[in-house]
């Protein structure tokens, strides 16, 4: 066996600040073999121990030839350079390649393709999240210590994680950029209930009061939150809306800065953490469960089951709301209806206010033009005009040659006009865009189909046996 081993390699040759702290109470004052420098060292044998139990701990042989080789992976753990990484695995192979012969066993240095870092397996992600499921629906969803406990520590340091291409997994909506807007919508079942909604668009199209409401996949009875989506189709399929029916959309322009948690950036998220820091092993889970957590809040739940089915995802909501320091304010996630990573948006309650349209002073006057499908000029059109409370009729032309000096409020006000809410005291987010309002009649819908195997066994007996 060669002598390499004791060479002395100083401290500052290794780029790791965990394994430099393993090491440090060992090292002794030496030249360096690597670089010629003086300083505190350890002999190579010492540093190529350390770099074997945490590599064989944390790296799996791969069947892949263009797969890492181990000095690959040194260079990049241990932050070594390449010359260094490359005499630390010749003397791991040597070393352990004896100890093998003797025991007759593998050497793990022996190979001929390369290696990949070890994964949580997938039933542990499942088996995470359906026990946090599970303590919520039978032991209390209000108060559960062990719930908080795993979500502190699932979204312990959410704010550094980073994607593959740097990324940050937290996304600042900006106004005026061009993913600064959403698009919500109503379904209208009938022409009393497609008045209601075009007359007063912010009340109608956007969040309900707090107070009302049903449940939802991220939001508690009677908690007011913002539902939105990316672009109107996606809007569309999430709302369901059946054939027949009517759809009022609208755009939501945002008018202050955002901060969403970007469960689609969770996918590509990158593992930063040293294998050789003494938390790696539950960093490393962490971020393997957050790369399951967008397919988790995303998941179907079945017409009837929502009441229970959605309690998981409702509280990992209010978590993300009131403990997530600095504080974000909803969440991007994907698509269930699309089946896709088109997406949804949520905003938390205080991130979900819309500005008043009309303003107060001011009412929707609408006309829906009269079908007629036998004339070949037929429209169909509507038209929504703002009107002024109190001002004349503009359609008179001797109402502008003697105004009023002080025109009256008309008693009763119109349907359409709403007093301002003075005890709401968030701040406004959102602006609708009056030229965006849309109606969409549904005339059919379309599924993806997935075919599953069904195999039909013996010899059924035919009508006359």
């Amino acid at each position: 066996m060669s002598d390499s081993g004791g060479e002395p390699i100083c401290l500052a040759c290794i780029g790791d600040a965990h394994l430099r702290a393993r090491l440090a109470p060992e090292a002794r004052f030496a030249t360096c073999a690597e670089c010629g420098e003086d300083g505190n060292a350890v002999p190579l044998a010492r540093l190529g121990e350390e770099i074997d139990e945490t590599f064989q701990a944390h790296f799996d042989w791969t069947p892949y030839e263009q797969s890492p080789s181990a000095a690959d992976i040194f260079v990049k753990i241990a932050g070594l350079e390449a010359d260094l990484a490359w005499r630390i695995e010749n003397y791991l192979e040597e070393r352990l390649g004896e100890i093998a012969a003797r025991e007759d066993r593998q050497n793990p240095y022996d190979y001929s393709t390369g290696f990949a870092p070890a994964r949580t397996p997938m039933f542990w992600q499942d088996a995470r999240w359906d026990r946090f499921c599970k303590t919520l629906r039978s032991d209390g969803r209000y108060f559960n210590n062990v719930a908080t406990a795993w979500l502190d520590t699932i979204f312990a340091e959410l704010e550094s994680h980073r994607t593959f291409d740097a990324a940050s997994v937290i996304r600042e909506i900006v106004p005026g950029a061009p993913d600064s807007h959403f698009y919500r919508g109503r379904v209208a079942t009938g022409e009393a209930e497609l008045r209601t909604i075009l007359a007063q668009p912010v009340l109608q199209i956007g969040p309900l009061p707090p107070g009302k409401g049903a449940a939802g996949r991220l939001n508690a009875a009677g908690i007011s939150v913002f539902y939105g989506a990316t672009d109107a189709a996606t809007c569309v399929s999430e709302i369901r809306p059946p054939v027949g029916a009517h759809v009022v959309l609208a755009r939501f322009d945002v008018i202050r800065p955002l901060r969403l948690l970007d469960c689609a950036a969770l996918d590509r998220l990158a593992l930063t953490a040293s294998p050789f820091d003494p938390a790696f092993v539950e960093k490393r889970d962490r971020a393997h469960f957050l790369k399951t957590f967008s397919d988790q809040i995303a998941r179907p739940v079945l017409p009837g089951e929502e009441a229970l089915g959605y309690v998981p995802t409702q509280v990992v909501a209010e978590y993300l709301a009131e403990r997530i320091s600095p504080p974000i304010d909803g969440l991007l996630y994907k698509s269930t209806q699309r089946g896709s990573a088109v997406g949804n948006v949520m905003l938390f309650h205080r991130s979900a206010r819309v500005e008043a349209f009309p303003h107060h002073t001011h009412y929707l006057d609408l006309w829906i033009r009269e079908v007629d499908v036998d004339d070949e000029s037929f429209d169909d059109g509507i038209t929504l005009s703002l009107r002024e409370i109190g001002a004349p009729d503009t359609t008179d032309p001797l109402s502008a040659l003697n105004p009023p000096p002080d025109p009256p409020v008309p008693e009763p006000l119109p349907a359409s006009f709403t007093q301002p809410d003075l005890d709401d005291t968030r701040p406004v987010t959102l602006r609708v865009v009056p030229e965006t309002i849309a109606v969409e009649a549904i005339r059919a819908t379309d599924y993806v189909r997935d075919k599953r195997q069904v195999e039909v066994r013996g010899t059924w007996p035919g009508p006359n046996e």
